[in-house]
């Protein structure tokens, strides 16, 4: 029987050897570290979550790191079903998965599950324990007051937001506003 701290410890390294084989896009690896019979999610074309085996998983996975180069990798845990698990937040939330309204978080990360030493399980995940998370509403919300304060209106302040090409979300609120 394997102890809760040696359990840890391997999920530790798994989930170490995840984040090496994703900036390294090395996809045997990958294969490798994860459980021929586990479940994992991805976005499917509608851009909704969908539970997959691995080998999907995998192809996936490759055409996202084809796509962008992993910069920089956040550990962090959340709490799942009343007991703590690995996530990793990838390019500060970025890598992945993309909000796509208002009520969405900005960051999202991959929770893990491991089991018999193999990751079994990698869910989207944007509920952390240390990383601070807020939603596009909120961000919106916060550069509107900033406009606000300089004598704009609401609908003005959405309106610069929209127009601003460095605004990270408008391609939500051009839709809604």
């Amino acid at each position: 029987m394997i102890s809760i701290n040696s359990k840890s410890i391997i999920t530790t390294k798994l989930v170490q050897s995840f984040v090496i084989a994703s900036k390294n896009k090395d996809i045997l690896t990958l294969d490798e570290i994860l459980d021929d019979n586990g479940i994992y999610e991805i976005l499917n074309k509608e851009l909704k979550i969908k539970c997959v085996e691995k080998l999907e998983f995998l192809k996936w996975y490759n055409i996202k790191l084809e796509q962008v180069n992993i910069k920089s990798v956040i550990y962090d845990k959340t709490i799942v079903e009343n007991s703590l698990n690995d996530v990793v937040i990838l390019n500060d939330g970025e890598f992945a998965k993309t909000p796509l309204d208002l009520s969405d978080k900005i960051k999202t990360g991959f929770v893990f599950n491991v089991d018999k030493g193999k990751i079994n399980s990698i869910k989207f995940c944007d509920d952390f324990l240390k990383t601070f998370n807020s939603t596009v509403y909120e961000v919106l919300v916060e550069n509107c007051l900033i406009c606000c304060r300089y004598g704009y209106t609401m609908e003005e302040a959405i309106i610069i937001y929209n127009k601003n090409p460095k605004s990270k979300f408008n391609y939500i609120t051009k839709k809604l506003f």
